[in-house]
């Protein structure tokens, strides 16, 4: 098999997919170097993060090539942080702090998306406008994916617990729309949300 990017053999290296008409779909192998340059070059064109290139800016030192990302993705972590304080946990009060992160810990409180979420127990979809919420709760892990028809965010947090911990998941969309899909769920109450059996980890 030869790379789909440099044409050179591919032996036990990386195989590439790619969203096909909203389905990942195998597309063929590259070299796990000509993938990261062709995910920059991307990126450069139209800024768009993806959850590779996150990963990619996490682990890579090249501050000249994945500066811009890191601050991008900063920039969602930073509505993610203010989403999981005033809509997850409803602006509930500190009542302490973890001790073993030093993290902050919320009162619960019933009027929270947390506790709305939860009483689904396993999965449900809802959608307010152009936004649609999907929810996934297994394995002591809460999984939310907010979506439009051209960008999504998944985000994760721990099922029943009440520390500050709800982190970045997955991500397909400019940082721009990430924050804008973060920021629609300030208005969750909108959506009309139901159990759907048919939502699966994205």
């Amino acid at each position: 098999m030869t790379c789909l990017e440099c044409g050179l053999e591919v032996d036990g290296e990386i195989v590439s997919y790619e969203k096909v008409d909203g389905v990942w779909t195998t597309v063929g192998a590259k070299h796990y170097a000509c993938r990261q340059n062709a995910d920059w070059r991307q990126f450069r064109a139209d800024h768009r993060l993806t959850t590779r290139l996150m990963l990619d800016a996490i682990f890579n030192a090249d501050q000249e090539r994945y500066g811009e990302i890191r601050a991008d993705v900063a920039r969602v972590n930073a509505a993610v942080k203010k989403f999981e304080s005033e809509v997850w946990f409803d602006s509930a009060p500190v009542i302490g702090e973890c001790k073993y992160t030093g993290r902050p810990v919320r009162a619960r409180v019933n009027s929270s998306l947390q506790t709305f979420v939860e009483s689904f127990q396993s999965r449900a979809s809802g959608k307010s406008k152009e936004v649609e919420m999907l929810t996934f709760i297994s394995a002591g892990c809460v999984v939310i994916t907010l979506q439009t028809s051209g960008a999504d965010v998944t985000l994760i947090a721990a099922e029943g617990e009440q520390t500050e911990r709800m982190g970045l998941q997955g991500i397909n969309a400019t940082a721009a729309e990430a924050v804008a899909l973060i920021e629609a769920m300030a208005h969750w109450r909108a959506f009309d949300v139901k159990p759907n059996d048919h939502v699966r980890l994205m």
